[in-house]
């Protein structure tokens, strides 16, 4: 939608001008008008994604997204796929946000209802970002379509005419935010097929034997997470389905050895502190604990699991390291 002009008639600066000045949509520059940063808020929202794709576990993840949409983010209604700035942005809300979507979908409100659907109450839209030109002259005026409309070619020069984008923010909602929508809307892509796993059985003997020597729920069945939970009753480890992991199987012990140090470190055991978000250092110090713990214990029954994968997944938690000369040293030992 294009900024209403102001209801002043034009420049009236030099009212002896022979020359009929075209009408202008303001007096004011239009750079200097109060305006929402959508630059900023878009590399906000970036940045608040990332931050969470690093608190779970994404950067480590070896396994199939059961249901989940790979292709580019796309609206069903159009058919068109979102470009540019949008295209990261979705995706990344779909891959890392909050809510957990499992379909790359994205359409308006209004979309939603044309196509005979609603939005489910309380659901939070995902902005985006809509470019269009618009004309400014050389001091920064703008000048409306109307205004453009009785201009000549050289009063255009005259004036320095020039076209800008303008962004403009408008919201879109996840097909799983909303109801009723046609049934292939709601249609998963096909899906990765899974592969039977050869089980190693000392490391199926120690998940098992851990888990109920310290009491730990385990639970090993679809899900498109791997994570421990401190705060339920009994504490509770949760993996994805060893059919999910490719048929590698030092991927999945990898990812349960993780998750098991985790588990170590219970109030209840241990007692590590585990701090609250990343960019904690105590969050930090725990992963490069659990990191360290996994690529003990897997090298220890002889699971061959390339090292690079676990530098790689320490360099994230580089800060801790900078913060602290002997942090390694610690989390080393406590692992």
């Amino acid at each position: 939608m294009r900024r209403s002009p102001h209801s002043c008639g034009g420049d009236t600066s030099n009212k002896h001008s022979t020359e009929r000045r075209p009408k202008v949509a303001t007096k004011k520059k239009y750079q200097n008008k109060p305006k929402e940063d959508l630059c900023q808020m878009v590399t906000d929202k970036i940045v608040s994604l990332l931050e969470t794709q690093l608190k779970t576990d994404a950067p480590r993840r070896q396994w199939i997204m059961l249901g989940a949409d790979a292709g580019p983010a796309r609206n069903p209604a159009t058919k068109n796929i979102y470009r540019g700035i949008n295209q990261f942005l979705l995706s990344m809300e779909m891959m890392f946000g909050p809510e957990g979507f499992h379909l790359n979908r994205w359409l308006t409100f209004k979309q939603t209802k044309e196509k005979g659907g609603n939005v489910i109450k309380g659901s939070k839209s995902t902005p985006v970002l809509f470019f269009k030109p618009i004309r400014l002259d050389r001091d920064g005026k703008y000048y409306s379509e109307e205004a453009l409309n009785s201009m000549s070619q050289g009063q255009r020069q005259a004036i320095g005419l020039h076209k800008i984008p303008m962004a403009k923010k408008y919201a879109v909602f996840n097909v799983s935010q909303c109801e009723n929508l046609p049934d292939a809307f709601y249609e998963a892509p096909p899906q990765e097929p899974l592969s039977d796993m050869q089980q190693d059985d000392r490391a199926e003997d120690l998940l098992i034997r851990a888990t109920e020597r310290m009491g730990v729920d385990l639970q090993i069945k679809e899900s498109n997470r791997a994570f421990y939970d401190c705060a339920a009753v009994p504490d509770r480890i949760v993996l994805p389905l060893r059919e999910q992991f490719r048929g590698a199987a030092e991927r999945f012990y990898s990812t349960a050895m993780h998750e098991l140090s985790h588990a170590t470190g219970h109030k209840s055991r241990l007692a590590r502190t585990f701090g609250k978000a990343h960019g904690d250092i105590e969050y930090a110090r725990e992963e490069v604990v659990a990191e360290l713990s996994s690529a003990y214990v897997t090298s220890h029954m002889g699971i061959e699991m390339p090292i690079t994968e676990n530098v790689e997944y320490i360099r994230g938690w580089l800060s801790l390291l900078k913060q602290d000369k002997k942090a390694i040293v610690s989390c080393a030992s406590a692992a």
